[in-house]
């Protein structure tokens, strides 16, 4: 009874509000907010993407990335659950390819220091522990790089050209889902397999969003 009480105090001095809009709402997210994210249809296609990067979850992505937002890190990892992992349709060719470990697109360190945390090694072992497998840290970056969201889309795929390298060479995997936050052209998960395929015999991508 006294924890209700000094909770009905804290919500009348601190009322709950949605991450983006400020609505007073219950949850993190208001009903306006939430209906706003649109997940894609999955297909069969080997690069593809949960949601589309539009409204809530280009903005919750945004306040990840740029303005060091974990709670909005977090927010995005119960979506993920919300509408992929706990969807069997949505992730049925997932299992159906069946990998034996989760990789992610790294991040170079001086950004995963400023940010305190990591969006696509979240994402990893969110989809990970759903499927019953390991995270590979199978890929390192190698050196700073321009934002590919920074860049014009024809420039992306040569900016990104040996960003990547494989960890160890002994490592091999007959079957691998490398994840990352945004697919725009696919260049940042192309080169990513083009390294990965001297350790990798079956790859297939897996992004939080995709641009329409």
């Amino acid at each position: 009874m006294q924890t209700l009480w000094v909770e009905n105090i804290f919500d009348l001095f601190f009322p709950k509000k949605c991450l983006l809009c400020d609505k007073r709402c219950e949850s993190s997210l208001c009903p306006t907010c939430l209906s706003l994210c649109k997940p894609m249809e999955v297909t069969n296609n080997w690069m593809e993407g949960i949601f589309f990067y539009e409204t809530t979850i280009r903005d919750l992505i945004l306040k990840a990335k740029f303005l060091n937002d974990e709670a909005a890190a977090v927010l995005l990892m119960d979506l993920v659950e919300t509408f992929f992992l706990n969807n069997e349709q949505c992730k049925k060719n997932i299992i159906k390819f069946s990998p034996v470990a989760v990789a992610y697109i790294p991040t170079h360190w001086s950004r995963r220091k400023w940010r305190g945390f990591d969006l696509p090694h979240m994402f990893a072992l969110k989809i990970a522990k759903e499927l019953g497998v390991s995270v590979s840290h199978i890929l390192k970056i190698s050196g700073i790089r321009p934002r590919q969201s920074s860049l014009k889309k024809g420039m992306r795929s040569q900016a990104i050209k040996g960003a990547f390298k494989v960890c160890s060479t002994k490592t091999h995997f007959e079957r691998l889902l490398l994840v990352d936050d945004i697919i725009t052209t696919g260049a940042t998960f192309s080169e990513a397999s083009i390294i990965l395929k001297q350790s990798v015999e079956n790859i297939r991508c897996l992004a939080i969003a995709k641009t329409p």
